[in-house]
């Protein structure tokens, strides 16, 4: 690994016994990647954390750096964190830290040469990356939401016809904060072929006027993800998981009535993307795509509106099927 200190053997100084304001330089704190999961540390013990929030998965890697000596520059020292670049991800209900070089825990783990390589007489240019790998993602990430649009709704007949519950106030959205009433998601690293997966319920809130009367949060033991698997190989590698959503709103469990769908998901590594399955017409849907970092392009999968909340007790209205087929994302 060649850090930014690095210069050729012929116009390196001679090294020098440190001083004492030497060595404190040399044991400053440096910075790592900021909001990314990284904080500062020590240049010889900075700390990468894989995070996944909502799965109850925690997976740390620490990478150990020899500390620097009293006769090594400060400018020799190479920072591991500048050649790694982790990234997070944040998404409603998920949290995702990959290593963009997509290196084992093994290899991460590894000391790191704090010292300069031998500077090579010539530099070859990187192999010019082949279309099929140009094609595949090293990540995939899936998000479904339920949502309603308005911002109140009556809330008869799960209480009184003047009372009314909270709605979300928005129309479709990818946005990372776009409130919602569920959301399921997954991501998919298809270098490890790690998957992780999260699920959120927010909060129900029962106003009388402007006067806030209770506050609930429906159960999300009734919202699972069953039958994944991978397949294939190359841009055709797939992953295909089921998602099974049932939430009924906490003020209305003596009633019934749930925001319920299924849908059977396969993503593939080349962004190609199938769905299928039926829900209840009501609240309205959306679902969406995107790969590798959170700044990814973001594709809608569907976008379901609302046929009114009756729907939600399955005898009123007719389920709805789902089908779409997104040939790249």
């Amino acid at each position: 690994m060649i850090g930014d200190g690095w210069r050729p053997i012929s116009a390196r100084r001679p090294r020098q016994a440190a001083s004492s304001s030497a060595q404190k330089a040399a044991a400053r704190t440096v910075s790592g990647c900021g909001s990314g999961g990284i904080g500062r540390g020590e240049m010889h013990d900075s700390q990468i954390r894989h995070e996944f929030y909502g799965s109850n998965f925690v997976r740390g890697v620490r990478l150990s750096n020899p500390a620097p000596t009293a006769l090594q520059p400060h400018s020799e020292i190479v920072n591991p964190m500048k050649s790694l670049h982790a990234r997070r991800l944040l998404v409603p209900g998920l949290a995702v830290a990959f290593l963009a070089t997509g290196m084992s825990s093994a290899a991460a783990a590894a000391p790191v040469s704090a010292s300069a390589p031998s500077a090579p007489t010539t530099l070859a240019a990187p192999a010019a990356p082949t279309a099929e790998a140009t094609a595949q993602k090293s990540s995939t990430y899936i998000v479904y939401r339920t949502f309603i649009k308005e911002s109140r709704v009556n809330a008869f007949p799960c209480a009184g016809a003047a009372y009314q519950f909270n709605g979300n106030g928005r129309s479709y959205s990818t946005k990372d904060n776009a409130g919602f009433k569920t959301n399921m998601a997954f991501g998919v690293n298809w270098k490890t072929s790690k998957v992780h997966t999260s699920k959120k319920v927010s909060e129900t809130k029962l106003y009388l006027g402007k006067k806030l009367i209770s506050r609930k949060t429906a159960t999300s033991k009734n919202m699972k993800f069953t039958g994944g698997k991978f397949s294939g190989k190359g841009s055709s590698r797939a992953y295909t998981v089921t998602l099974k959503h049932s939430a009924t709103n906490p003020f209305c469990t003596k009633i019934g009535g749930a925001i319920d769908y299924q849908v059977k998901i396969t993503v593939y590594r080349s962004g190609k993307v199938v769905l299928a399955g039926s829900r209840r017409k009501a609240p309205h849907h959306e679902s969406y795509v995107f790969h590798n970092s959170l700044s990814g392009k973001r594709t809608f999968l569907l976008t379901k509106k609302s046929h009114g909340l009756k729907c939600l007790q399955a005898p009123l209205c007719k389920r709805e099927s789902l089908k779409v087929t997104l040939k790249k994302s």
